[in-house]
């Protein structure tokens, strides 16, 4: 799981050829920390399908812009880029 940061969103996400599937989360909230054993298992699991989709996650508590930027009003947000 890449963890996402103003310096390389662009480069991860928005340049990168093929799919990125990325969480937007708050390290403070209880639906995250309940999917984050989940998330950090998803790689492998796409992995062993066939797939080459990435995963990512970016904390918006720390990169408020990004959370107005995308339209997360809510915790956990997950999205397919």
């Amino acid at each position: 799981v890449v963890e996402l940061t103003p310096e390389n969103f662009e480069r991860e996400v928005t340049r990168r050829e093929g799919a990125v599937f990325v969480e937007f989360y708050a390290p403070w909230c209880p639906y995250c920390k309940r999917l984050e054993p989940i998330w950090e298992e998803l790689p492998e699991k796409l992995e062993e399908a066939g797939s080459k989709t990435r995963v990512a996650r970016m904390n918006v508590d720390a990169y408020a812009d990004y959370a107005s930027a995308y339209a997360v009003t809510g915790f956990p947000t997950l999205m397919l880029f």
